[in-house]
């Protein structure tokens, strides 16, 4: 039986959204980049750690968020 499209997309909302309940329930900050350096994943603990939102986060760069030095550590 093929499955529609729109039950796909509900599917992988559910499995995404289940994901990120499970990375959240883990107290150690997390996070992924791609190979661009973006973050991808994170979890509400690294939020807390850094001061800022998982939504700021997902849009700042490192250079944005730490000391050059930092930051080219982190890159």
């Amino acid at each position: 039986m093929k499955l529609a499209r729109p039950h796909l997309k509900e599917e992988w909302q559910r499995s995404t959204e289940f994901l990120q309940s499970v990375i959240n329930a883990i107290p150690d900050p997390i996070f992924v980049k791609d190979k661009y350096h973006r973050r991808i994943v994170l979890n509400e603990a690294y939020g807390k750690f850094l001061g800022y939102s998982v939504d700021d986060l997902l849009i700042k760069t490192d250079y944005e968020l730490f000391a050059q030095n930092e930051a080219n550590i982190f890159w």
